[in-house]
């Protein structure tokens, strides 16, 4: 045997050696190629969900600094009447945004109702009169929040306040200018 001679399992390990090189050299430049479009393809992704995030705190920051200012206001208001419901204020604010109602909708009710929670029926937790003469006792106060803007929602599909009032209380069982208290009173809490 010659001492030049090679093993043939060492030949044909040393050529697949060459051949891997080869076949990474001719690959190499299209793996690279790849490699950095998932890269921009991530930055760019990457980028627009920061821009989307960053976006969104915005309006939610603008939306909580203008429901804050709503909140106080109306707080301010309640504190001003000496009514109960001031506490409740973020909650009632809270209920009309769900429902889709104007904000002093649900206060003005309480105010025509209950004096603004003041001349409650006692353990009723009922500022908005709802049941009329079969007046409805509620286990919170913020359950009666959630019912009226429900109920203000869906039975009186946010009409105005005169054909609200002829249905919520309708002039054979109360004060006929119902609707024009509440009006005023919606009025008030924004002046």
């Amino acid at each position: 045997m010659n001492d030049f001679a090679q093993p043939q399992q060492f030949v044909s390990s040393r050529a697949r050696k060459l051949q891997l090189k080869a076949f990474m050299r001719k690959i190499y430049p299209f793996i690279l190629f790849i490699l950095i479009l998932l890269l921009i393809a991530f930055l760019f992704n990457h980028k627009g969900a920061v821009i989307k995030t960053v976006s969104e705190v915005r309006v939610q920051t603008v939306y909580a600094q203008e429901e804050d200012k709503r909140v106080e206001i109306l707080k301010q208001f309640f504190i001003k009447k000496d009514s109960p419901l001031a506490s409740s204020s973020a909650y009632l604010i809270e209920t009309a945004d769900k429902y889709g109602l104007d904000w002093t909708l649900m206060p003005a009710i309480s105010g025509m109702e209950s004096n603004f929670g003041k001349a409650m029926p006692k353990n009723s937790n009922n500022p908005f009169g709802v049941g009329g003469g079969h007046l409805m006792n509620f286990s919170t106060l913020y359950s009666a929040i959630d019912y009226e803007g429900n109920l203000l929602s869906k039975q009186y599909k946010l009409a105005a306040n005169n054909a609200i009032g002829s249905i919520y209380c309708p002039k054979y069982e109360c004060n006929q200018n119902w609707a024009t208290i509440v009006t005023d009173f919606s009025e008030e809490i924004l002046h």
